[in-house]
């Protein structure tokens, strides 16, 4: 089993431990908030009782999912904190509102899927659909191209090279080219968020339970060690795009 999947099932016990009641077990309460979650009024989006929200349906216009929704909107609010090259292929202006922006279009246009009484009509609908789609793809295309310009720059010689004939090495090359700028992309648009500073400080709680766990568990000393080695080592990283 991986560690990774160790460490979910922790969490679930340590979070079925610690929520359920005496009444209740915790099957029972993680159906009837799954019943809740996945209702026909709530379709995904749910508002917990502290504030917070779960938000893995639609937008209130139905036009896109909340994740895609909260994905672009992110880039949107991170975008003068993209890398240089990036932001001047993208026309990036952190002055001044402008149509040359392709981010301040999306803006323009996700605004409207925030809109519970955007026109649902077939036109209006693919209109939107349409617009979006474009500037999505344009933006795809920056990435791609921004991503090609760093590979040559750094490796002129692969200019001239068909894929056909790419060596073993100049493969390696381009893989970890690819690995860095994605690496490079979802750190600018996700570190230092306040999303991302809420995950680590679950995380690190869920380790520190964990391990707690593990202490408790009544194991010999030389098991426990390695069993604290193992959860200590697991590293929060971003997932890659």
């Amino acid at each position: 089993m991986k560690i990774q999947n160790y460490i979910l099932i922790c969490f679930l016990f340590v979070a079925s431990n610690a929520f359920s009641s005496d009444t209740l077990s915790c099957s029972q309460l993680s159906d009837g908030f799954c019943r809740q979650l996945w209702s026909k009024d709530n379709l995904g989006n749910l508002t917990l009782s502290d504030g917070n929200t779960i938000s893995q349906g639609a937008t209130p216009s139905k036009l896109i999912s909340n994740s895609t929704y909260l994905y672009f909107r992110k880039i949107i609010d991170r975008k003068c904190k993209l890398p240089q090259d990036l932001q001047t292929e993208l026309h990036v202006n952190c002055e001044v509102k402008s149509s040359d922006d392709l981010l301040y279009r999306l803006d323009a246009h996700l605004k409207l899927a925030l809109d519970p009484n955007f026109k649902q009509t077939i036109v209006a609908i693919k209109a939107w659909r349409k617009e979006f789609a474009t500037i999505r793809d344009n933006i795809s295309e920056v990435l791609n191209d921004v991503e090609l310009a760093r590979l040559l720059a750094a490796y002129p010689e692969l200019s001239q090279k068909k894929p056909a004939k790419l060596t073993d090495k100049e493969q390696g090359l381009i893989s970890d080219s690819k690995y860095n700028f994605s690496r490079e992309w979802m750190d600018a648009v996700y570190l230092g968020s306040p999303e991302w500073k809420r995950v680590k400080t679950l995380f690190t709680n869920v380790q520190s339970e964990i391990i707690k766990l593990v202490d408790n568990m009544g194991l010999d000393t030389e098991s426990a060690d390695f069993m604290r080695q193992k959860v200590a080592s697991v590293q929060l990283t971003l997932s890659l795009m």
